[in-house]
């Protein structure tokens, strides 16, 4: 066993899951030990709620400019800051949702809280998510597997054309690195958008 802390995280390595497990309960009954997903749900008040699929709504085909700018008593930079966080440790699923919304948080309009509320909702329903990295892919393959996927839509953002990169990077079947974001340029082609995103994956 390998436990490995730094500040208030911290990981386990391991070959015997149940040993691992184990461990963790003898931590909980002596430090307060918190899962970040459910700290986030518990800080606006989403623990009751129904859990929702997907955890965006698309924008469909209006951008929705000429609604209304409707005060809502809801913080909605400080929740993009805390899905931002999960994002980035341990939830590749929320890349390009967390990205859409964040580019709201200057001026966010009632779908955007809308879009926010679901995306906690999802979060509801998949709080308990976690990377699980193994040694190797299979038990009849004993070598190491470095794969890498990427995307990318094109011209599906309404307000300016520009299309979205993804990739993720994963190393023996668990993703090790993770990127959803829009391009700085605006691609003239599919093609064109295809092979940015396969330029940023490189990087």
């Amino acid at each position: 066993m390998y436990p490995a802390i730094h500040v208030d995280d911290g990981i386990i390595k391991g070959k015997d899951l149940e040993k691992i497990e184990n461990i963790l309960k003898k931590l909980k009954k002596k430090f307060e030990m918190v899962v970040y997903a459910k700290k986030v749900l518990e800080k606006f008040n989403i623990t009751d709620c129904k859990a929702m699929k997907p955890p965006l709504v698309p924008e469909g085909k209006t951008n929705g400019e000429n609604q209304e700018n409707e005060h809502i008593e809801f913080s909605y930079r400080e929740a993009i800051g805390s899905l931002l966080y999960l994002l980035c440790q341990t939830r590749p699923d929320l890349g390009f949702t967390v990205n859409y919304e964040s580019c709201f948080t200057e001026n966010p309009k009632k779908k955007d809280y809308k879009n926010v509320e679901r995306t906690l909702r999802y979060l509801q329903g998949s709080k308990n998510y976690a990377l699980f990295y193994k040694k190797k892919e299979s038990e009849e393959d004993d070598s190491i597997h470095l794969k890498v996927y990427c995307d990318a839509d094109y011209a599906q953002n309404l307000r300016d054309r520009k299309s979205t990169s993804a990739y993720i990077v994963l190393y023996n079947g668990a993703p090790i690195s993770w990127c959803s974001k829009k391009q700085s340029v605006t691609a003239t082609s599919s093609t064109e958008a295809e092979y940015i995103s396969a330029a940023q994956s490189t990087k």
